[in-house]
């Protein structure tokens, strides 16, 4: 009887902690707006920065130059989107520093440091784009979607 009595609370208190550890599901973090800035490499990059707000405002400084880009206010949200996507809250704030994100280090190429603000936080992740796997070129998996997203806003801030 006793040995029924103990089985019994154990698996109460099993069944009760398994469900007390899942997780609960939290809505996706809406970036509020978005500070780029691409620094200078050796060879021909753009050097700019980007400021991109959720409402369709961005502001684009390149060189001695400063332009407002009309965007519509779905095409920033997609963007903002595409930057948590990307990786950006999730991200160590130095890439380079982090031997299994860039175990090898390819010389003269720019810095790309992105500032995510949300409502409750902000991220900051700097991106030396010479971080490679191997000699091949290859980028560790979890920067991949962030060099595409940078390929997006090199090609936006080119237009």
């Amino acid at each position: 009887m006793r040995d029924r009595s103990c089985s019994r609370l154990l698996v109460i208190v099993a069944t009760a902690t398994a469900c007390a550890s899942v997780p609960a599901r939290s809505a996706p973090v809406q970036l509020d707006s978005l500070s780029v800035e691409r620094g200078a490499c050796y060879g021909t990059c753009d050097i700019y920065q980007l400021m991109v707000r959720r409402n369709g405002d961005l502001t684009l400084r390149k060189q001695s130059m400063e332009a407002r880009l009309t965007y519509t206010s779905n095409d920033a949200r997609r963007l903002l989107t595409s930057a948590t996507d990307a990786g950006l809250l999730t991200l160590p704030a130095r890439i380079r520093a982090d031997s299994s994100l860039c175990p090898l280090e390819a010389s003269d190429h720019s810095t790309v440091i992105l500032t995510a603000y949300a409502p409750s936080r902000s991220s900051r992740v700097e991106h030396y784009t010479g971080c490679y796997l191997s000699h091949d070129l290859r980028v560790a998996p979890a920067l991949e979607r962030l060099v595409i997203f940078e390929r997006q806003l090199d090609a936006l801030v080119a237009g």
